[in-house]
């Protein structure tokens, strides 16, 4: 009598691939995008700089975002660190530790569904990450079409200057290499900025002036830090009297923390872009 002796050989399983619990997050929006993802339990490691939700603050601290205490790092005995590549200059430190670590770019709108994808790859919860990723993308692209058919205004977006002597020279913008760039055309604007190898350059007083924009957006997330009020900021532009913003009273204050932190906040950011670039939208929906 015959026999099926592949029945009787005992199956080989691939090993099951080893879970991660103890995360360390070196920034502030994949801090935010572990949250979202409803895994912030795992998070046992955070910078100084995570502040959102709440909950990130009773995190251990572990230094700051280019200067991580590798030693602090190391005793909570991570099984992932993440990071952006601007502080990818501390990945080979943390390989040499042992640390299994990924990098997670966030310099795009579209990076930040990817990375809803990529820790919910490494986390083995793709089904969930894929509806986050699916419903920030439909989320997106419903803002930018509500004002798709609008009148698009010329935008600046200043993104740090000095604040202690309200002095309007040496400005930070957003070049056309950012994802302010990307949230000023998606709220229906034009970043009135010309197109640059440099992410953030700086420009002078007199070259605000020529380019001349119709809005200007300045983003102040360290409002208390610098010891300022919004309306002592938006005093500092008008000895700018010349500027079309300025004359017609379109130069915003922006000081919520999600503005500088491209991560699932972002899209907050990119509501308050469309509320004052097209203040008569509600009516004109109406």
């Amino acid at each position: 009598m015959g026999c099926d002796t592949a029945s009787n050989q005992p199956s080989i399983q691939p090993a099951p691939q080893e879970s991660i619990q103890r995360i360390v997050s070196l920034t502030p929006s994949l801090t935010e995008v572990v949250y979202a993802l409803g895994q912030g339990e795992k998070l046992v490691g955070v910078t100084s700089f995570c502040q959102y939700p709440p909950e990130a603050k009773s995190k251990e601290p572990v230094g700051g975002l280019l200067n991580p205490n590798l030693e602090a790092i190391l005793r909570l005995e991570p099984d992932l660190a993440i990071l952006t590549p601007e502080n990818q200059g501390n990945q080979k430190r943390l390989i040499d530790l042992g640390i299994q670590v990924e990098v997670i770019p966030h310099h795009q709108l579209s990076d930040i569904p990817r990375s809803f994808r990529s820790l919910g790859k490494l986390l083995q919860i793709e089904a969930e990450a894929e509806k986050l990723a699916i419903k920030f993308e439909n989320q997106l692209a419903q803002m930018s079409q509500k004002v798709s058919q609008l009148k698009r205004p010329t935008v600046l977006i200043c993104v740090g200057r000095s604040h202690t002597d309200g002095n309007l020279e040496n400005l930070f913008v957003a070049g056309k290499k950012t994802f302010y760039h990307e949230l000023i055309e998606k709220a229906g604007g034009n970043n009135v900025f010309p197109d640059s190898n440099v992410r953030y350059p700086t420009i002078s007083l007199e070259g605000l002036l020529r380019l001349d924009p119709e809005v200007i957006i300045d983003l102040v997330p360290d409002l208390k830090s610098v010891g300022r009020t919004v309306e002592s900021i938006q005093m500092d532009w008008s000895s700018a009297k010349d500027l079309s913003a300025v004359k017609n009273r379109r130069v915003h204050v922006f000081t919520e923390s999600y503005i500088s932190i491209p991560g699932p906040r972002i899209l907050n950011l990119l509501q308050d872009m469309i509320e004052v670039l097209h203040p008569t939208l509600e009516e004109e929906s109406k």
